[in-house]
């Protein structure tokens, strides 16, 4: 079992960037996907045109049962919107929060083994596996994108 601290580091900033011999080159499944998520970032600025495209996409590259892009608000706080109503996932809370906070990748083969997953009442299943990502513009977080299976 993985036991993680609730000691609160402080606010993430984006990671020193890894050597490029530890990066993988994309496949061409990865590079279209990402291409099409970059259409739908110039075809629209509404971000609530924006999230459901690349959730979408995300579901379909990593065949997830589930993905959300919760974005970043004042005081740490993650926002999820689904169904209309927005739920706000409190600073550290789960994955993303953790993700969040210490501004790197997760991955969580088995939720049951890690104490970072947590249940959240906007998703209508419990999740197997999760992956999460911070997403950062420059070094700022703006948000986390999350797939579950």
């Amino acid at each position: 079992m993985v036991m993680h601290s609730d000691s609160q580091p402080p606010p993430a900033q984006r990671p020193p960037a890894e050597p490029a011999k530890a990066m993988l080159l994309p496949s061409m499944e990865s590079a279209l996907f990402i291409n099409e998520i970059a259409e739908a970032i110039v075809a629209t600025l509404d971000p609530t045109q924006l999230i459901p495209v690349v959730t979408e996409k995300v579901k379909q590259l990593l065949c997830a049962d589930d993905a959300c892009l919760l974005t970043a608000e004042p005081g740490g706080a993650l926002a999820v919107q689904r169904d209309g109503r927005t739920t706000l996932v409190p600073p550290g809370e789960g994955v993303a929060g953790w993700v969040a906070q210490h501004g790197k990748p997760a991955f969580i083969p088995d939720t049951r083994n890690d104490l970072r997953y947590r249940p959240r009442a906007e998703r209508p299943f419990e999740a197997r596996s999760v992956a999460a990502v911070p997403l950062f513009i420059g070094t700022e977080l703006c948000g986390v994108l999350e797939a579950v299976t």
